[in-house]
Formats: structure tokens, C-alpha cells, sequence
């Protein structure tokens, strides 16, 4: 959206999806719009932020499509919210199937006081879990549907109980700073835009 907007937890939210910062406030007012080139640099800059944290906190290989779904991810619940998180936990224990399964547990944001299941949010889980299952052809680091399987069912007989009930609460969420670009494939911009339609 190319004009200040609350969103769906009543923040402050411009283009696609960058929450305003206090220095964003300064000069944005809700209602007021931004061009596209403004969009493109915030959506930019709050990418390649999201891409540094998954390069700091996964600590095991994951192919492009995993790559970009975490930052997906991170770019809608915070670096700060994902580095305490179930996804991030399992797949550097390189469960890979389960930590795609800890996708769905930030389906919820606060919205008048009270966390509730977001229709929005519930999609755009799914599509990156999706997309975090998608092998990559041109990455030697994806780990196979049987390693995976081996993986998560290794966990399971070592009696390791999974974290559910993670929530996400937009309160949380931080705001975004530029680093360094990180390497998103067609796939991520693609599904971006669907879910925002």
C-alpha cells in the first residue's frame, strides 16, 4: 500500500509491510502516501535485515527456498521474536520437518487487546512453509525428504517434546535496520505478492 495504514494489529505500516519507526513518524502521518521508489527502499532495507538474521542464527546448511522463507518469516514477526522461536530452535537441530511445522505457530496477532488467529497470517505461513519444503535444484546443501524424515523421527525417539502455543503478538515486533542485501529468489517475491493481494 503506498499510503500510511494501520494494520491488522492497529500499527503503523507502510508499503509492503514496513512498520514505521520513530524516525519514519517524524515524517510520515497515517493516510499520507509514500511513492513506489520509497516502498521499494524500505521493503529493501527491512529484507536485507531479515536476511542478516537468518545468516547470524542458522547455524546449519538450507538451501534458497529455506533461505527465503525464513526471511519471510523474520521480516513479519522480528529478528528478536524468531531468534526465541521453535522454527529456529529445530532447525539447528537440522529437523527440518518440524521447524517447517513451527511455521504455523505465528498465526496469531494482538487486534483490540486480544490474540487471535489472523486469516492473512495463517496464509502467509503456509505459503512459506511451502516454500521452505521446496527442494532447491541448483543448492548441494538441501537436505533430503528422507534425511528430514530421519531427522525429525531421531528427535522424536530421543524424547524431545515440541514447544506449541508460540505465539506471535505485533507488539514484539522490532523495527528493521539495513546491513547487507541477502540473496531472495523469484519464488519468495512472488508468493510475497500473492498473499498481500
Amino acid at each position: 500500500m503506498l499510503k500510511v495504514y494501520l494494520d491488522s494489529a492497529n500499527l503503523e505500516t507502510v508499503g509492503c509491510g514496513h512498520l514505521l519507526t520513530a524516525d519514519d513518524k517524524r515524517t510520515l502521518k497515517l493516510g499520507q502516501k509514500i511513492t513506489s521508489e520509497q516502498s521499494d527502499a524500505f521493503l529493501t532495507k527491512d529484507l536485507a535485515s531479515a536476511g542478516n538474521t537468518v545468516k547470524t542464527l542458522v547455524k546449519v546448511p538450507i538451501n534458497d527456498n529455506q533461505r527465503s522463507a525464513l526471511t519471510s518469516l523474520i521480516f513479519n514477526i522480528g529478528a528478536h521474536a524468531f531468534s526465541g522461536s521453535s522454527v529456529l530452535r529445530k532447525l539447528n537441530q537440522k529437523d527440518y520437518v518440524s521447524a517447517s511445522n513451527h511455521f504455523l505457530d505465528w498465526v496469531k496477532a494482538t487486534v483490540k487487546g486480544k490474540l487471535v488467529v489472523v486469516k492473512g497470517l495463517t496464509r502467509r505461513r503456509e505459503a512459506e512453509r511451502k516454500l521452505f519444503l521446496t527442494p532447491d535444484t541448483n543448492s548441494l546443501s538441501t537436505p533430503t525428504p528422507t534425511q528430514a524424515r530421519a531427522n525429525s523421527v531421531n528427535n522424536s525417539a530421543n524424547g524431545e517434546v515440541e514447544n506449541g502455543g508460540e505465539q506471535s503478538n505485533a507488539d514484539t515486533v522490532e523495527n528493521k535496520a539495513a546491513h547487507a542485501p541477502s540473496p531472495l529468489n523469484s519464488s519468495y517475491t512472488e508468493a510475497l505478492e500473492k498473499l498481500d493481494d
